[in-house]
């Protein structure tokens, strides 16, 4: 064992250094500075919109196929179980792994798809034809006495056309979900008519709401029409509002039965009790969606802004601090239950029950083209140079 002496350490006399008066306001001033700089920020933080949305995935899901041998213009998602594709005037659905085609249809030009909980309708643009279908089957069909303009899809699976007839503004004709025709309207020459620009199914595809424009008067004006589709009052119109606008009603989305919000490009309408108000001012409005008792509404806030996503619900007095930023490309969001999901450019968001401060997004790294959700917020896209399927 060794012997260790510890050796005393030396005494180091220290300095006193003088505190200068001048260094000790510095010091205080820099510090008011900084505590000054962080009650800004607070300040600006609480009173500022909140951009919400996580950090986005760089995951881009599960690759299925390449589009070397397809087109993406020519792909729709169906689902999350298959794809319709056009090839020539032939639609077929197509499956994940883009080898298998079951021929649906023949001689589709300009195919139309509007798709609501798993359906989906397909018109011709300006022709003759329609089809609903799911990703198993033709569901129903046939062909119409005049050419069709545009079309809706119930939840149920009912389906309405618009008709462009030549005795009237314009023809509603209504199927129920076995395809069967319920009844036509058709838009006569009136004050209070006008034009079918646009068709909404309520949620519980009771009635059917047709948005009319009319550009014959001295000031161009807006109707709103309700019509009974149960079977005591089959066809007849329950209600007609007249939105505040000189501009033609593009979107329209319910809260529930009773209440629902209409939009032109710029101004949001409350319709509610047999009444419509004037709601909120905005820069411009892309699309309305009902999403489990709120509206998605896709709008900028300002003319010249870049679009967001905002969640509405019938208290809402004003533009929802809460939002989720998009960009200048915003799809139609599609809805399966409480979810929803949205595009822009590469970029896609999958919205859960509404919290937008949650949502998750996922860069796709090439432009989407098409994309469906299920209710497990699976999401099926196509891209320009390929289709992934997307698992939260």
């Amino acid at each position: 064992m060794t012997n260790q002496t510890r050796t005393k350490p030396k005494t180091v006399a220290r300095r006193r250094r003088k505190f200068r008066p001048g260094r000790l306001n510095f010091l205080l001033l820099l510090a008011f500075i900084a505590a000054l700089t962080l009650l800004v920020v607070l300040i600006v933080r609480k009173n500022s919109p909140q951009t919400a949305g996580s950090t986005a995935d760089a995951a881009a899901g599960q690759l299925l196929f390449n589009l070397s041998d397809h087109q993406a213009d020519k792909l729709w998602a169906i689902g999350t179980d298959k794809l319709l594709e056009k090839k020539g005037t032939t639609l077929s659905l197509l499956s994940l792994d883009g080898q298998q085609r079951e021929v649906l249809f023949q001689d589709y030009d300009d195919p139309q798809i509007v798709s609501a909980s798993g359906r989906v309708l397909i018109y011709e643009l300006s022709g003759y034809r329609y089809n609903v279908i799911d990703a198993n089957q033709n569901l129903y069909g046939g062909t119409t006495a005049a050419p069709i303009a545009g079309g809706a899809l119930s939840d149920q699976g009912a389906c309405a056309l618009i008709l462009d007839t030549e005795d009237s503004k314009g023809q509603v004709s209504v199927y129920n979900t076995s395809g069967d025709k319920l009844f036509d309207w058709q838009a006569q020459d009136s004050t209070f008519s006008g034009y079918p620009i646009k068709l909404l199914f309520s949620p519980d595809g009771q009635t059917l709401d047709v948005a009319l424009y009319n550009t014959e008067s001295n000031e161009p004006k807006s109707f709103i029409n309700r019509f009974d589709l149960n079977q005591e009052q089959l066809g007849q119109r329950l209600a007609q509002f007249q939105p505040d606008s000189t501009g033609p009603v593009g979107g329209l989305a319910y809260f529930d039965a009773g209440t629902m919000v209409a939009a032109d490009d710029h101004q949001l309408f409350k319709l509610a009790d047999g009444q419509i108000e004037n709601w909120l001012s905005l820069g411009t409005i892309y699309s309305l969606t009902s999403v489990n008792e709120q509206v998605l509404l896709i709008a900028s806030a300002t003319v010249g802004d870049q679009a967001s996503a905002y969640m509405l619900n019938t208290t809402t007095d004003s533009l929802p601090e809460t939002s989720l930023a998009l960009g200048d490309q915003p799809s139609v969001p599609k809805i399966s239950g409480n979810l929803a999901a949205v595009s822009s450019g590469q970029q896609l968001w999958l919205i859960s029950q509404g919290k937008l401060d949650s949502a998750r997004s996922y860069d796709l790294k090439s432009e989407i083209t098409s994309f469906d959700l299920d209710s497990k917020g699976r999401i099926l896209c196509v891209t320009e140079d390929a289709v992934r399927l997307i698992k939260p």
